[in-house]
């Protein structure tokens, strides 16, 4: 059976769903999925509080989450396996630190999408805020495997820090792609701001214009640096 989730009411105060992933509601009876416990605000409540949930005919290990989730935190927060369906805006972490799975959003997707994500699928139909596939503050490396696929823009610093994995933009792309990042690729097919500042390996491809620090260093048409940090990262444009 799939499980699906959707808001009794408009929110005010944003929701954490941490640990609320197909392997862990998936098996359960409709009645423990409901006293699965959530953050509202800085109170602690039960999902079945803020969340309309039903099992439904379908497909095993699917969480489908139906509306405006745009104030839904940390939504397959670390999941390993299953699918996540939004059918609707989603809010900021989602895909961070994820092991497995598929998420697919319809819809837009805030900041910090994917986030130091391992394994794993996440395509967004939509726009996607800053720090697409980044690291959190404090960390060494941002994506570390998987692929995000956005049919619409992403903010800035798109793959900040990447280390491995594979992140496509369809549409245009903000200031910092692929800032200190190590490895990986990623693939813009629209504009981007500055790119490869401070990169240091894995490889950046923008089709359209963008905007290159003078510390990459052309050689037999592509552009290699960040030559201030002994990096051999290569931008292709055009």
């Amino acid at each position: 059976m799939a499980v699906k989730l959707s808001l009794k009411t408009e929110l005010d105060v944003p929701v954490e769903v941490d640990g609320i992933v197909p392997s862990v509601v998936g098996g359960k009876t409709l009645e423990e999925i409901q006293s699965l416990e959530v953050y509202h605000g800085n109170r602690v409540v039960k999902l079945g509080e803020i969340f309309n949930v039903s099992l439904e005919e379908g497909e095993e290990n699917l969480l489908i989450c139906e509306g405006d989730f745009s104030k839904v935190k940390w939504l397959g927060k670390g999941m390993d396996g299953g699918k996540i369906l939004v059918r609707g805006n989603v809010g900021p972490h989602c895909g961070a630190f994820m092991k497995g799975g598929e998420i697919t959003v319809e819809g837009h997707a805030d900041d910090y999408l994917g986030a130091e994500m391992v394994e794993g699928v996440i395509t967004v139909t939509g726009n996607a805020g800053s720090y697409t596939g980044a690291a959190y503050h404090g960390s060494m490396n941002g994506m570390k495997g998987g692929k995000i696929l956005l049919e619409g823009n992403a903010g800035s610093y798109l793959g900040e820090k990447m280390k491995e994995g594979y992140i496509e933009v369809r549409g245009n792309a903000g200031d910092f792609v692929g800032y200190k990042m190590s490895g990986g690729k990623i693939v813009i097919l629209g504009d981007s701001g500055i790119t490869g500042a401070a990169m240091k390996g894995g490889e950046i491809t923008v089709k359209g214009k963008c905007e290159l620090p003078p510390s990459l260093k052309e050689e037999d048409g592509k552009y290699v640096g960040d030559i201030l940090e002994g990096g051999k990262g290569v931008v292709i444009t055009g």
